[in-house]
């Protein structure tokens, strides 16, 4: 594999590598990697790390999710700025689907990041939204944060780690906040994170 892959499908601003995304299938150990400059996601062998497959349905793959309950991969496939698609793609029977072609119904622009949520999916557009297995809409939260992380809890919540306290409007000094939603979308908590804070109050006296 080459260097520069990026754990479920993560993108950092400035990053030029074409390698997006990997996400493993736990069940056969296939480990999918993205390159959007190919427009292919190739299925290794997490073993050996042989060739397995090359996938050629997206055009520009950014983002992968393995979705455990429906033993698929979930491709986010982003054309431009304005225009991409969700493609779920099933190795049993080497077929693929697209649960959802993204236009103003999710803002101007494609998702960034995407997970899974027990039978949800997780989508961070111009804000998050949750969709159904088959791509329809479940639940959206408003305002605009500025999501850096999506965290599935086993629970059936959801961690969304936002930076400078964006999604919370006063940020109380904090860097960061972390707001926990459950799968209806309903907000459970919110914690301030404040970096600077923390480090000021490290002992670094030598013992």
């Amino acid at each position: 594999a080459r260097k520069g892959a990026k754990a479920g499908g993560a993108r950092g601003k400035g990053d030029n590598s074409p390698i997006k995304a990997i996400a493993l299938d736990p069940n056969t150990g296939t480990l999918y990697v993205a390159d959007s400059s190919q427009g292919s996601v190739t299925a290794y062998d997490g073993a050996t790390l042989t060739v397995r497959d090359v996938l050629k349905q997206a055009q520009s793959p950014m983002a992968l999710q393995w979705d455990d309950r429906s033993s698929r991969l979930l491709v986010l496939d982003v054309q431009s700025k304005d225009a991409g698609s969700l493609l779920a793609y099933a190795p049993t029977s080497k077929s693929w689907s697209t649960l959802h072609t993204f236009d103003s119904t999710f803002g101007d622009r494609p998702p960034r990041r995407l997970a899974t949520l027990e039978h949800r999916i997780l989508l961070q557009v111009e804000q998050l939204v949750a969709i159904d297995g088959d791509g329809a809409p479940a639940w959206s939260v408003d305002g605009d944060p500025e999501i850096a992380a999506l965290i599935p809890i086993p629970d059936g919540r959801v961690a969304v780690l936002c930076r400078d306290g964006s999604a919370v409007g006063e940020t109380d000094g904090a860097n960061a906040s972390v707001l926990i939603f459950n799968r209806e979308g309903e907000r459970l908590a919110r914690i301030l994170v404040g970096f600077e804070a923390q480090l000021a109050a490290v002992d670094t006296r030598n013992h």
